[in-house]
């Protein structure tokens, strides 16, 4: 089975959602069956380098990108990438993703790790919440 995983917020220094992908997918790639591939900005970070070393295939888009328009060019190469590696799963660990992105090869897989920018609002600035609202409905739908 081909998984295609965003592993993003792997690529530099992993914490939250990083350590959590890499901890689910250093167990995906010990599976004989699985063709575990890994889409980062960049690779630079150890988990990143023990996932290679493991057999994950990586795929760099070259250019750090951080939380700025520079992430819809980072999922127009996520789409591309789906294309080439028509992966059966694709998994996307973030679950604010600023455009629509498809997996016309098979299953489409998103976490949601918390929901507190709507359930404690108080806790976040206001265009936060607008903020976290658009993505989340974007990447649900």
């Amino acid at each position: 089975m081909k998984i295609l995983i965003d592993a993003r917020s792997m690529g530099t220094k992993p914490s939250g959602i990083g350590m959590y992908i890499y901890n689910f997918a250093k167990e995906l790639v010990k599976e004989p069956d699985m063709e575990i591939h890994l889409l980062s900005d960049i690779a630079t970070s150890n988990e990143m380098q023990a996932m290679e070393q493991a057999g994950a295939i990586l795929h760099c888009y070259g250019t750090p990108v951080g939380k700025n328009f520079g992430l819809v060019k980072y999922y127009l190469y996520l789409q591309k990438v789906i294309h080439e590696i028509r992966p059966e799963i694709f998994w996307e660990g973030n679950s604010l993703v600023p455009i629509k992105v498809t997996n016309p090869y098979g299953k489409f897989m998103v976490t949601v790790h918390d929901l507190f920018p709507l359930t404690m609002p108080e806790c976040f600035g206001k265009k936060y919440e607008y903020y976290f609202r658009y993505g989340l409905t974007n990447t649900l739908t």
